[in-house]
């Protein structure tokens, strides 16, 4: 596994602890890029920061447990608390999100919706089977970016 990998890895799992900064450097195809990763604790999980560079910027929310008309407002919320900033990616990553309804579906149309006013992309990753076929079935799946894992986002941004 290559440096990147490893670095993206780390930030994937979550290891980081509340109000922690980390700093990489990371060689991708003989270009450095550093990356500066700051972790804030907010409602029930973190929002991590990541400098790719100067002009790139990711932000990563990793909901927990269930997307309904709570879990969806407690997403927008966070959102909503991050001051977007043009061509940041926004990765909203589903890997512990085991259920997803309608009222969730309407919080991600709005935050979805809510970062292309604001210049930013957003994207999924590690979007778990039943909330796939939530997606799926609503075609919401050709509407929003979606990635099998968080690695794959960085080898297509």
């Amino acid at each position: 596994m290559d440096t990147e990998n490893i670095c993206l890895n780390r930030l994937a799992v979550g290891s980081w602890e509340p109000n922690s900064a980390s700093f990489f450097v990371v060689k991708n195809k003989s270009v450095a890029v550093s990356i500066f990763c700051f972790c804030v604790k907010c409602f029930n999980y973190p929002v991590k920061f990541m400098t790719i560079t100067p002009e790139y910027q990711v932000v990563l929310f990793q909901p927990e447990g269930r997307i309904d008309s709570e879990g969806g407002m407690a997403l927008s919320e966070k959102m909503a608390a991050v001051v977007p900033q043009r061509n940041q990616l926004w990765v909203i990553d589903l890997a512990k999100v085991d259920f997803m309804d309608s009222s969730g579906l309407v919080s991600l149309i709005k935050d979805l919706k809510s970062a292309r006013q604001s210049g930013c992309r957003l994207v999924l990753c590690n979007v778990q089977s039943s909330v796939r076929l939530v997606l799926e079935l609503t075609q919401l799946d050709s509407v929003f970016e979606i990635f099998h894992t968080y690695e794959d986002i960085f080898t297509v941004v």
